[in-house]
């Protein structure tokens, strides 16, 4: 029985990759771009803006390689959200902060973001988002113990 039920989950992690970003929207944020500012974001407001995040540490907290959180953070700093910096002392050691201008665009994209999940969960309808929400919590709560 799990066994479908896995099989047909992945298939859907893989449909949801898929249609994460369409190509026609290519002004717009994907998940993942997001899931990455909010973490700058969270780490600028919880240390201050002289305080950046190790993309190291980064790639850790987000569960993606650095390969891929590279690409994110190119787009991102072409797009004037955040900027790179580097320690004299080792040059390997890169730092992502915030930069003015990415403290607006983010607030604009975080309205267009909670547009896009407001209108799928009002095709979804009230109960079924519940439920969705509360399942999804239990599922990364799950998996965060998994991890350990």
């Amino acid at each position: 029985m799990y066994d479908e039920i896995v099989e047909n989950f992945i298939k859907s992690l893989i449909k949801f990759k898929r249609i994460e970003k369409p190509a026609h929207r290519e002004e717009e944020l994907s998940f993942s771009e997001m899931r990455v500012l909010v973490l700058v974001k969270e780490n600028y407001e919880e240390r201050g803006e002289n305080s950046g995040l190790k993309m190291s540490a980064m790639s850790k907290i987000l569960s993606i390689s650095k390969p891929a959180l590279t690409q994110i953070i190119n787009k991102l700093e072409s797009a004037g959200f955040v900027e790179r910096r580097f320690l004299k002392e080792d040059r390997r050691v890169t730092y992502i902060f915030f930069t003015e201008k990415g403290h607006y665009l983010f607030e604009r994209e975080a309205e267009k973001f909670k547009l896009r999940i407001k209108n799928i969960f009002e095709k979804m309808g009230a109960q079924d988002s519940e439920e969705f929400v509360r399942l999804f919590e239990k599922f990364c709560e799950i998996m965060s113990g998994e991890l350990l």
